[in-house]
């Protein structure tokens, strides 16, 4: 059965156990809020306060709408691994710790970035060189990937990004 909570902080929006998200407006009105994928899987709602808008995770709202979280714990998994099922019998508040174990293994699932890497891991930065005038040279896709290129080791380009050293083999790199 289909239960209705207040949003905490957004008294204009209740959200269902079954991971929907409605505006109620003043005059009675109610909206259904279309969900939106952030393109990791994760549905996401718009609320307004104050006439500013802010982005909110579909599952998180739905934890701290229906769940008690007495250990405070920091993370909501989703317990059969679809992170577009934010009904809440598939929801539990976890730590980081216990999420990974979940998704290793129970769901048995690799690493989101295993053997990804440049432009294929998500978590990758661009990285600039330029020579000693400051004139750039190349822009690479990641510091491991201009690393195989000039056959150096990644921790000389990270040294002179982060300001331990001054160059690494007559060159100066950032993050773009």
């Amino acid at each position: 059965m289909e239960k209705w909570e207040s949003i905490l902080g957004y008294e204009s929006y209740v959200v269902s156990s079954l991971g929907d998200v409605k505006r109620i407006y003043k005059n009675g009105v109610e909206k259904t809020l279309v969900k939106i994928n952030n393109g990791h899987d994760y549905m996401c709602v718009c609320l307004c306060k104050d006439g500013i808008p802010k982005r909110f995770y579909v599952h998180r709202i739905v934890a701290a709408a229906f769940l008690d979280n007495l250990e405070n714990k920091e993370e909501v998994n989703h317990i059969d691994g679809n992170r577009q099922n934010n009904s809440l019998s598939n929801l539990e508040w976890v730590t980081r710790s216990e999420n990974h174990i979940h998704r290793y293994k129970i769901l048995k699932r690799d690493a989101t970035n295993k053997g990804k890497f440049g432009s294929l891991n998500w978590n990758s930065k661009k990285v600039a060189m330029y020579n000693l005038n400051g004139d750039l040279i190349k822009i690479y896709p990641a510091v491991m990937e201009a690393a195989r290129d000039l056959k150096i080791n990644d921790a000389s380009i990270r040294g002179v990004i982060y300001g331990k050293q001054k160059t690494c083999k007559g060159h100066t790199f950032k993050y773009v």
